[in-house]
């Protein structure tokens, strides 16, 4: 989304919305891992000279996650090297072949020698090599920056290497000396990220009209190790149907690759199915959503939206068989797609199915409102997001107001199912009344969201600390004086 805002009388610049299309959100770390990158903070605002701090990182999401607090502890610019385009990770093959390497090496070098010269003030220079499609270049530049170690030394460079912790052994043998001069190298793996939705306005996510819940219960937990016994639906006595539930309750307890094997082995399963059990089409079709949300949140956003699209033709297949039977789901699978093509940053794309899956819900909502409103306000907060990417911020905010009204007439009938939802919209309708201008009236919706989140929290063991620290964070923003920045992650 732009960054430029129309706020010339405001007294502080409003907040600005993560931004949504890059590959990976970053989730909470856990608390040793947060012990951890604290005392490296300590080093890197410490030091100055040089000064090597290699993050060793099970995963893309594990080195976003580091970043992202390492970032929040220090207050420093963070200046990543570029990449050569084909080598984001957003690509699904591999640049490994003798024809494109050396081109890509004088690329990368390229690039890493203008970030070293361009480096701000008390800069941290950052290569993030954490990506698989990126680690055969990752160790050309390691070479190269171990043959340069000592002019960089003089230079008082800081410097962090996102590294797999798998290939430790690669790291220490390109660049030895490199490895020798480390201060610490913190080791982030997966178990130490937690469920928490980055700050600021999010897609809301839905699978299937199944209610999820937070914990896998002991009937799923049952299921999932037997699953895990025999890899084959039926040695573990799942059916189709079953193992989607499954796989939709995993994705929300945080086992993605759980949720997204599962997710795949239905589609096998039903791949062939008997054009005229439409069952069969509308189990796979829920297997697709559940395997796109989670493949994406694995990091594999090429392989979310393949699932996502999938999930919409067949699903609007479908709809045209039997409406009155399938228009919901067909909705849902819409809302998925547009998630991800926001994502991958076809906002126009994004915005047409949004548009699409949100005259389906209000239809139904015209008709049965007490039975489709909530899925309307999801809708609505989606769409909000997609007019936002795409500059239409009046049009935002209208879909932020529609939200938190139904969603406030929500609460006031069924406060403990609805109330922590509507803090989520009222947080939306905060940045988009920021991205207009309107900062007292931002300060209120943040504030009243704050307040719901801390009884919700209250209500249900600790389970909205992460929201309430990002609203928290939220209204630090919008009271932030004239000559101090807001500080977004």
């Amino acid at each position: 989304m732009a960054s430029t805002r129309c706020c010339a009388t405001a007294s502080a610049p409003p907040p600005s919305r993560p931004n949504l299309p890059c590959a990976l959100a970053a989730p909470e770390l856990s608390p040793n891992a947060q012990r951890e990158l604290q005392a490296a903070a300590v080093l890197l605002r410490a030091t100055h000279g040089f000064l090597f701090l290699p993050l060793l990182v099970e995963s893309e999401r594990a080195a976003a996650a580091a970043l992202a607090f390492l970032q929040a502890q220090l207050g420093a610019t963070m200046y990543p090297v570029a990449w050569p385009v084909e080598v984001l990770p957003t690509s699904e093959a591999k640049p490994d072949t003798p024809s494109q390497l050396p081109a890509l090496r004088i690329a990368l070098l390229g690039n890493l020698d203008d970030a070293i010269a361009k480096l701000p003030p008390n800069a941290v220079l950052v290569l993030d090599a954490s990506s698989s499609v990126r680690q055969a270049l990752a160790l050309e530049a390691m070479a190269y920056i171990n043959h340069r170690r000592e002019p960089l030394r003089a230079a008082g460079l800081r410097f962090i290497l996102c590294w797999p912790a798998a290939l430790r052994q690669e790291l220490l043998a390109h660049a030895p000396d490199m490895w020798s001069m480390r201060t610490a190298s913190p080791w982030i793996g997966e178990a130490d990220l937690l469920l928490s939705p980055p700050a600021g306005a999010m897609p809301e996510q839905a699978t299937s009209s199944v209610t999820t819940q937070r914990e896998l219960s002991p009937a799923n937990a049952q299921k999932l190790a037997q699953w895990h016994l025999h890899h084959d639906l039926k040695a573990a006595d799942l059916s189709p149907r079953d193992a989607v539930a499954l796989a939709d309750a995993l994705d929300t307890h945080g086992q993605w690759a759980d949720a997204a094997a599962l997710a795949e082995a239905v589609c096998h399963a039903v791949n062939h199915p008997n054009p005229t059990a439409l069952d069969d089409w509308a189990i796979k079709v829920q297997a697709l959503n559940v395997l796109a949300i989670a493949r994406h949140r694995l990091g594999n956003d090429n392989g979310a939206l393949q699932a996502a699209r999938a999930a919409v033709d067949q699903a609007r297949m479908l709809t045209h068989t039997n409406p009155a039977a399938f228009e919901f789901d067909f909705a849902i699978s819409l809302n998925n797609l547009a998630n991800r093509l926001g994502e991958s940053g076809d906002y126009p794309g994004a915005l047409a199915v949004a548009r699409e899956a949100l005259e389906i819900r209000r239809r139904l909502a015209k008709a049965n409102p007490k039975a489709f409103e909530p899925a309307l306000a999801i809708c609505l907060n989606n769409l909000g997001i997609r007019l936002s990417e795409s500059g239409d911020r009046l049009g935002a905010l209208a879909a932020a107001h529609e939200a938190v009204e139904i969603r406030r007439r929500l609460a006031q009938a069924n406060p403990a199912a609805f109330e922590h939802v509507l803090a989520g919209s009222l947080k939306n309708l905060a940045l988009s009344l920021s991205e207009t201008g309107d900062l007292p009236g931002a300060r209120s919706a943040a504030t009243e969201a704050l307040r719901l989140y801390e009884q919700a929290n209250q209500q249900h063991a600790g389970q909205y600390e992460a929201e309430i620290a990002q609203t928290r964070q939220l209204l630090d923003q919008l009271q932030a004086p004239p000559d101090r920045p807001a500080n977004v992650l």
